[in-house]
């Protein structure tokens, strides 16, 4: 392929800045820059390079690349064309100026290539080399760390050029090109992941490199000395090649010989060299045995220069600690440590210091030979002291002397026997404080013996009489109901911790009405073969007894209070709880003597399935009538309550019109399973209280097994009985009267009944009416003409067989009427029927309200309806009587 060859000239200014940034001096000379052909796109430029530097090439390339439409844009034509430099908001963007008319593109601002083109350290794929002149100097030594290859620093962009005239539409062309930046060494290695030093005397901060190893160890028979290698920290130079090929050389501080104990230290070389390490890590390597007593520090500075030119540096300082090895082990002041005065009290205050340990330590070392104590694992001293770091030991916790553990000892104990029956032995250590694991250790006892004192209150035991089932293991003391008095409850041991239980003890009771406490030693009991003695434990022994008959009822827990005093005044009390055992001895009472019940007429029992009687026969559920309820006040079984009827008892009160009503033709039928009363019936087949009624036996409830009718039966009486259910004595049953009262609904219409009445008799209607009652559905009257208005025709009376506010509670046997019931002419009828007749609403008599004329009118025939007044609305009943009236 046949390409041109374009050659360019520009000037190139090179620029050095110091670290800090700031510019040392500045040259300039030509540079070319050639073209390969118009495709080329690849531009260069040198970092930090000054502003209005040009790149060149560009503007050529641009006018050369521009193509639009057929024909390439030829300048010096009409059209106009424009360049902009897109990405305006860049880092490289914003340090180039892209001129819009000439396409020239010139430097702005700063372009610095490790900021547009990062390169971070990679110590996988970098090296070590050691330079052939190892040593510049006697105390110096360097090598080379060398970075990896490093890609070139290309960047792309992106410019619109834009060409339009006055007639036509403005046609734009997106080109792309690469500009190369280059780079100078404009940057010295560095350790940025290290503090810098703040101390006094420093011309400027330093990096610092902290360093420890351990001094060699003394071995007489080895006289090679013993290499410590350490890895030091590599720097970062960002610079690309030689620019980034960092040197490393360590250097003694200058006129700094604190850390050089030795009177030629100026002279002397550093005992280290830096070498490669396996993995091509930066290692400092020690070339002589070091020895902590000697020198316990050594300084140096590590400088790190690239291979620029000129290079640029960069130091750290390097402090490499020696760590002393720790071949004494601490001695205790002795090996059993006791408190100053043989033996603490048990009454100590918890923090009371106890004693202090002290042991020594030969390492020369101040890191060796501090000391820190603390006790040897051990959990019963470990609750009561605590061994503090600078070896005091004080007291954790309260002692007591009756609970706390012993530790068995052989180890003669200085206090005195009589008082010391216990003590803490425990092993106790002194570390020092060597890094592990080479830290030593030393070990001690500490003994540390107990005085027992009298500050026990006396402890009190009561042990019931009774099966362990009853008092509850020893908690509960029992006794039965309506025991005879006295009655022993328990046997009260008393116990005083001091002095293994040597303290003499008294004890009183705060009731000493209902019980008594009797020492034993005074009770002549052969049974319990009781013998004394001068240390005798019985000593302090005492029986409980009840003074009164126990009535569980009034009070199911008894309580005793009993306080027992040492003979310094320590005391205790204690409260004993003796719960009465029941017996049968209480009858269950009912909450009333009388239980009234109300029970609508008509109720059906058949609506529910049956139940199964205690006898084993099934009844229907009944309805409710009502709840009795009794109680017991014995306890358990004693006080479980069964529910039965008494069966010796029913009595029935009949209605006042059962044996009168003779138009009573039965009941509703839709109510099943009625019971009638009637006095021929009761003669033949009496019936139990069973037929009739039943009683949940659990809950009381009171339900009716039949179906009654208020006008037939007013009031069945019976009794309830409450039986408990006792299994070690005659049961006891509680009765009570039950009284049902039947009460009415509005079950029957009226019924007329003839009561005729002439004009005569309307005065004396009140008297004796010894003629039997006929009931009637219909009437006939006769009245003459021409008699005066409002003369009586006759009476039409209406009687209501529901008893109570209702209706009528008795057949009557005169011409009244009940007050309940209201008589109207039928609300059909004619209106000149209601202009001839009148109809009074109570009494029933009929009347003409004008003259009758017999030529005009010889018959008439309307209706009454006769109704009775409902307790609700809706409920009211009526009957219709038909009434014919002729004139003579």
């Amino acid at each position: 392929m046949e390409r041109t060859l374009f050659l360019f000239v520009y000037t190139m200014t090179a620029l050095e800045r110091e670290a800090s940034g700031s510019l040392l001096q500045q040259a300039s000379f030509p540079f070319d820059v050639g073209l390969p052909d118009q495709n080329a796109k690849v531009f260069q430029v040198v970092e930090e390079a000054p502003n209005g530097t040009e790149i060149h090439g560009v503007s050529e390339f641009l006018q050369r690349a521009l193509n639009f439409g057929q024909d390439a844009y030829k300048p010096g034509s009409d059209l106009d064309l424009s360049f902009q430099l897109l990405g305006a908001q860049g880092g490289l963007t914003n340090a180039l100026h892209l001129d819009p008319h000439s396409g020239k593109l010139t430097v702005v601002g700063r372009i610095d290539r490790e900021a547009l083109c990062t390169k971070y350290p990679d110590k996988t794929s970098s090296s070590l080399t050691i330079d052939a002149n190892t040593y510049r100097q006697q105390y110096a030594n360097s090598f080379s760390y060398i970075s990896p290859p490093t890609e070139e620093c290309v960047k792309k962009l992106e410019i619109i050029a834009t060409l339009s005239s006055g007639s036509r539409q403005p046609e734009m062309k997106k080109l792309t090109l690469s500009l190369s930046i280059d780079d100078i060494n404009d940057n010295s290695p560095q350790w940025p992941q290290l503090v810098r030093t703040t101390g006094i005397g420093r011309e400027q901060q330093l990096p610092v490199i902290e360093l420890q190893v351990l001094e060699s160890p003394r071995n007489p028979n080895v006289h090679v000395p013993q290499q410590a290698r350490l890895q030091l920290p590599g720097a970062h130079d960002p610079d690309a090649g030689l620019n980034g090929r960092v040197t490393y050389r360590i250097s003694p501080v200058p006129g700094d010989n604190q850390y050089l104990h030795s009177a030629d230290a100026s002279t002397q070389p550093l005992p280290f060299i830096l070498e490669e390490g396996a993995s091509g890590t930066l290692e400092l390597v020690s070339t002589t045995n070091m020895d902590f007593e000697k020198q316990p520090l050594y300084e140096m500075y590590l400088i790190a220069s690239d291979s620029g030119n000129p290079p640029l540096t960069s130091t750290a300082l390097v402090k490499v600690h020696l760590i002393d090895v720790n071949d004494e082990s601490p001695v205790f002041e002795h090996e059993v440590f006791y408190p100053p005065s043989g033996a603490i009290s048990e009454k100590t205050v918890p923090g009371t210091l106890i004693l202090n340990l002290s042991a020594a330590d030969a390492d020369a070392s101040p890191a060796n030979s501090r000391l820190r104590y603390l006790m040897l694992p051990n959990p019963a001293a470990t609750k009561y002291f605590i061994v503090h770091p600078d070896g005091r030991i004080s007291l954790r916790q309260w002692l007591d002397y009756e609970t706390m553990p012993s530790s068995p000892t052989t180890i003669q104990i200085p206090a005195d026997t009589n008082q010391v029956r216990k003590q803490f032995v425990f092993r106790v250590q002194a570390v020092d404080s060597a890094p592990s694991p080479y830290e030593r250790k030393g070990e001690a006892t500490v003994v540390v013996p107990v005085i027992d004192e009298n500050d026990e209150a006396p402890v009190i035991n009561p042990r019931f009489f009774g099966p362990p089932e009853l008092t509850n293991h020893g908690v509960l003391g029992v006794v039965t109901e309506n025991a005879v008095a006295p009655v022993r409850l328990a046997y009260i041991q008393v116990r005083d911790p001091d002095f293994n239980g040597k303290d003499k003890v008294s004890c009183q009771l705060t009731d000493t009405t209902n019980f008594s406490l009797v020492p034993v030693r005074s009770i002549n009991l052969a049974d319990l073969s009781y013998t004394t003695g001068e240390h005798d434990d019985s000593n302090n022994d005492y029986m409980l007894t009840l003074l009164i008959q126990p009535d569980r009822e009034r009070t199911p827990v008894l309580q005793v209070r009993i306080k027992c005093l040492d003979t310094v005044g320590n005391s205790n009390e204690q409260t004993l709880r003796i719960r009465v055992l029941d017996v049968n001895d209480e009858v269950p009472t009912f909450t009333k003597s009388i239980y009234r019940f109300r029970l609508s007429e008509n109720t059906d029992s058949d609506s529910t399935l049956p139940v199964r009687t205690p006898n084993g026969s099934l009844v229907p559920v009944g309805h409710r009538v009502g709840k009795v309820i009794a109680h017991d006040n014995d306890l358990g079984e004693n006080a479980h309550i069964i529910y039965r009827l008494a069966p010796d008892r029913l009595e029935i009160t009949p209605a006042n019109t059962a044996e009168n009503h003779t138009f009573l033709h039965g009941t509703d039928s839709s109510i099943r399973n009625t019971f009638t009363y009637s006095s021929s019936s009761l003669i033949e087949q009496k019936p139990t209280v069973e037929d009739l009624f039943r009683i949940d036996e659990q809950t009381g409830v009171l339900y009716a097994l039949k179906s009654f009718d208020a006008e037939n039966v007013a009031v069945f009486r019976l009794n309830v009985l409450a039986v408990d259910q006792a299994k070690e004595s005659v049961a006891l049953t509680g009765t009570a009267e039950v009284e049902i009262r039947i009460t009415d609904v509005n079950d029957w219409p009226p019924v007329f009944y003839k009561a005729n009445v002439t004009n005569d008799e309307e005065a004396s209607h009140t008297a004796a009416h010894s003629a039997p009652v006929e009931y009637v559905s219909s009437y006939v009257f006769h009245v003459r003409e021409n008699k005066p208005p409002y003369w009586l025709v006759g009476r039409i009376a209406a009687i209501d067989p529901d008893i109570g506010q209702r209706g009528a509670s008795d057949i009557p046997t005169t011409g009244v009427q009940n007050s309940q019931i209201s008589l109207q002419l039928a609300a059909d009828s004619e209106p000149e029927l209601r202009k001839t007749f009148s109809v009074h609403s109570t009494s029933g008599y009929l009347r003409t309200r004008v003259s009758l004329d017999r030529e005009k009118q010889a018959v008439y025939v309307f209706n009454v309806v006769a109704c009775d007044t409902g307790s609700e609305a809706g409920q009211e009943r009526s009957a219709t009587a038909t009434v014919t009236v002729f004139v003579e």
